[in-house]
Formats: structure tokens, sequence, C-alpha cells
């Protein structure tokens, strides 16, 4: 009878275990200015915020900052959600658990999504990710899909793109 409890203990744990996420960033930290821009995403996955600044001509990332909660097990966030007071009400997000930031604007930044995916021969951990200058003044969305991130600006637009372009510096023997 033990050694059979023992078993269903070990499976439940793995089972339960192989779902999580965890994460060591830290969180943004939260701007105080005026002119603080906002982002609302749903607290589900593995989804950072990457900061850049130009350095020999490329953009070089000096930060990188979870926007999800640290630990997810079988998908369900152990943190509960995070409010920004003012921030425009979402058409899109609609999530259970949501987490909003206030974040300096004009900053080059990227969002991205850590994902595996599993094929026959193994697991492979991936990325994908999206560009995004948040304007002064203005909330953003965050949406994660199955194969892309969409940066949705809600506020009335000013007419500014909130997205950049340039070349970001290689940082290993596997860049391309």
């Amino acid at each position: 009878m033990n050694k059979l409890f023992g078993c269903l203990v070990v499976t439940i744990s793995t089972i339960v275990l192989s779902g999580c996420t965890m994460s060591f960033r830290s969180t943004p930290d939260e701007y105080n200015g005026a002119d603080a821009a906002h982002i609302r995403i749903s607290d589900e996955g593995n989804t950072v915020i990457r900061t850049y600044e130009m350095k020999d001509g490329c953009y070089k990332k000096v930060s990188e900052k979870r926007l999800t909660s640290a630990l997810a097990i079988m998908g369900v966030p152990t943190s509960g959600g995070k409010k920004v007071s003012g921030m425009t009400p979402s058409n899109d997000i609609k999530g259970l658990v949501v987490k909003e930031y206030s974040i300096k604007p004009l900053q080059k930044l990227s969002v991205v999504r850590y994902y595996t995916e599993n094929h026959t021969y193994g697991s492979f951990n991936k990325e994908m990710s999206a560009l995004f200058y948040p304007q002064p003044n203005n909330d953003y969305d965050i949406i994660v899909g199955d194969y892309s991130i969409t940066v949705k600006n809600i506020t009335p637009s000013n007419g500014k793109d909130s997205t950049w372009k340039g070349e970001i510096c290689k940082t290993g023997l596997l860049d391309w």
C-alpha cells in the first residue's frame, strides 16, 4: 500500500510540476511621471519587457523585466492582478487575472513571450517578440496569441507611431 501511495504522489507531483512556469526576473519599476504610459497584459505564460539603448551602431538590451506572475502552476498564476488607477478599460483583454504597469514613455522596448514547442524529436525553448515605443500618456493592451504579440494603443491616437526600427545587437554565438 505504501508503494502504491508513493507512486501516486510522484505521478501527481510530476504532472503538476511539468505544467509550471517560473521566472526570477523582477517586475518593471513603476514610473510616476506625469507623462507615464500604461500597459496591460493578461497574466498567462512567461512574458517580459526588454529595454534597449543605442551602442556601437545597434540597439543593446539593457534590462529585461517580467510582466506576468513569477510562478504559475498548470497555467494558473499564483499572484493576484495588478491595476493602475485611471487606465482606459480594455475591449480585448478580459482574462481572470490582469497585470497593469506605469512605464516611462519614449523608450525602445520589446515585449517577448518565452514558450516551449514540443515536437516528435524533443522540446525546444523559443520566443516571439514585438517592438514597442510607448508614447506619453497613452494606454496599451499587450495581446499575446499563439503565434503573435500585438501591442494595441487604446488611447485616442496622437498620430505618433508606437513601434520603432533598428538593428538589435547580436549577443551570442547562435544569434543570426
